[in-house]
């Protein structure tokens, strides 16, 4: 029996078994019994070996030497000219269409201050209450909150981490090798898609990496 609490029931009594990422592949785990047949026992047991074995992971990830500087904007870079030919011609079309209505403009800036939060604030659940504007209608803010789920989700997505291993094995001629590597590459992407969308309000372009 296999559950999202890692618990792998062998006869009467609860095992705990996980895969380490990263460290391990194929069919290689670490398993122990947890010594009990009660479900409940079990994954309380297991909650809280979940929390000393991500401590203990947190350790493991940092023993890779993170990406240089110069590796993180050259990917950057990329990334950042690909996002403001895009961005603008989805907002030239819309623009010269008419199809670019008032609504258009604020979502455009919600977009913005989702993609800031997710940069300064980290990847959480939902809009962090510091971000919303107390003059926003319910309307408006029902439609940020789920602009930033949508780019919460994205981010995380299967789709972005295929393409965060393409770009960058395209431009450093490596492949992303562990968490923090990720990580990296996940906030430059962020980074860019967030200028890429302040430049819709800016006549001014973007063309290296600015984390300030």
């Amino acid at each position: 029996m296999h559950s999202p609490s890692h618990l792998l029931k062998r006869g009467r009594i609860y095992h705990f078994r996980r895969r380490i990422p990263r460290l391990s592949t194929g069919n290689t785990y670490i398993q122990t019994s947890l010594g009990t047949s009660d479900e409940v026992k079990a994954s309380i047991l297991s909650a809280r070996l979940r929390v000393e074995m991500d401590k203990l992971m947190s350790g493991f990830i940092l023993l890779t030497e993170p990406l240089s500087d110069t590796q993180v904007s050259q990917y950057f870079n990329v990334v950042l000219s690909d996002m403001l030919q895009t961005t603008d011609r989805q907002n030239r079309m819309a623009r010269m269409s008419g199809r670019f209505r008032e609504r258009d403009e604020f979502c455009a800036r919600v977009r913005a201050i989702a993609l800031k939060s997710l940069i300064e604030d980290g990847i959480r659940d939902n809009l962090p209450p510091k971000r919303i504007d107390p003059a926003w209608t319910k309307d408006e803010l029902e439609t940020a909150v789920r602009m930033y789920r949508l780019e919460a989700e994205a981010i995380k997505g299967a789709d972005a981490n295929e393409r965060i291993n393409t770009i960058h094995e395209a431009v450093n001629g490596l492949k992303v090798s562990g968490l923090e590597h990720r990580a990296q590459l996940r906030e430059a992407t962020l980074i860019a898609k967030y200028k890429a969308q302040q430049s819709i309000f800016s006549s001014e372009r973007v063309s290296v990496l600015d984390l300030n």
